[in-house]
């Protein structure tokens, strides 16, 4: 025969066991969520490109417009997405988007709203 309370299932250590679990499911699945939401995407736009400007690396130095975006993310006082010289990727980035500026492909644009009312671009998909 088992002694059921010996493992703890019909005593005190039922309420701790239930309040770490809480605790590790808020870990596992409540703090993703909420750091998700932390960092939500502006704006997420597809099109072909329609123009490139570049400009002094810290004047949101490279800029992209898409064909018929008249806002590439809300509250977003600018038509285009835009990243510093000094970002993290910034080569690949750009390569990137030459690339698919040359060959008319579909790119998928993720941006976030800077302090200045601007978006800059977060995230990049080319597509065909």
């Amino acid at each position: 025969m088992i002694n059921l309370n010996a493992a703890g299932l019909f005593s005190g250590n039922i309420l701790k066991i239930a309040r770490h679990g809480l605790c590790y499911s808020f870990l596992l699945f409540g703090f993703p969520a909420a750091y998700a939401q932390a960092f939500a995407w502006a704006g997420i736009k597809q099109g072909r490109i329609e123009a490139i400007d570049v400009t002094a690396g810290t004047n949101y130095g490279f800029r992209v417009f898409l064909e018929s975006t008249p806002k590439m993310c809300e509250g977003s006082s600018g038509n285009f997405a835009f990243l510093y010289d000094t970002d993290s990727n910034y080569k690949t980035y750009v390569a990137a988007l030459l690339l698919a500026k040359a060959q008319g492909s579909n790119v998928i644009l993720h941006t976030t709203l800077d302090s200045s009312g601007y978006c800059k671009l977060g995230y990049l998909s080319v597509r065909n």
